[in-house]
């Protein structure tokens, strides 16, 4: 049995080897074509991650500050989220060390929430453009969030809708989708 040494034995690369090993592929049916997604898919899928990243961080943040004050027997409950920074405030006042670490978080929340804000205003913009959001939006429970999420999503009019969905079966996947663990990413601004 003759051994191949790793060195280059076998086939030899080329441009027209390669065309036949691509075009066998084809014929051969191990290639199976693909829906690769538009830039500007890519585009609102990144506005969308980074939107919920800011979100999840947010939120994040706020329960560690709660946590760093809870040792103290100071609490700071479900609050607004415009009055968090406020009661924060009031509940270290008098304590210098408390007063000076929560002070550079809270800076930090308000930075962030800056930034979500941003991110969000540009969501809203994208979504008043979008006719096909707009329609979503239309659906009781359906925000722009969820709008924009699902209109990435929603076959395009220039490819085969075969494996689309009906429209009964779209709206009760948006509207149910948003209630089905009670949460949602929307967030009071």
């Amino acid at each position: 049995m003759a051994h191949h040494d790793a060195g280059g034995a076998g086939a030899i690369h080329s441009i027209g080897n390669d065309a036949r090993s691509l075009a066998q592929f084809i014929r051969s049916g191990w290639f199976k074509p693909v829906h690769v997604q538009s830039t500007v898919s890519q585009e609102m899928r990144t506005l969308l991650m980074s939107r919920e990243f800011f979100v999840n961080k947010l939120h994040d943040h706020e329960n560690e500050i709660r946590g760093l004050l809870r040792p103290f027997g100071l609490k700071a409950d479900r609050i607004a989220a415009g009055d968090f920074e406020a009661r924060v405030r009031e509940l270290v006042e008098g304590r210098p060390n408390l007063e000076l670490c929560m002070s550079a978080l809270l800076r930090r929340c308000t930075e962030m929430q800056t930034q979500l804000a941003e991110l969000h205003r540009a969501l809203l913009r994208l979504t008043a453009n979008d006719e096909l959001c707009r329609g979503f939006m239309i659906i009781p429970g359906v925000g722009p969030v969820t709008a924009l999420a699902r209109s990435r999503h929603w076959p395009s009019r220039r490819r085969s809708t075969t494996r689309g969905a009906s429209g009964a079966r779209v709206m009760s996947e948006l509207t149910l989708a948003r209630h089905r663990d009670n949460t949602s990413l929307e967030r009071p601004a």
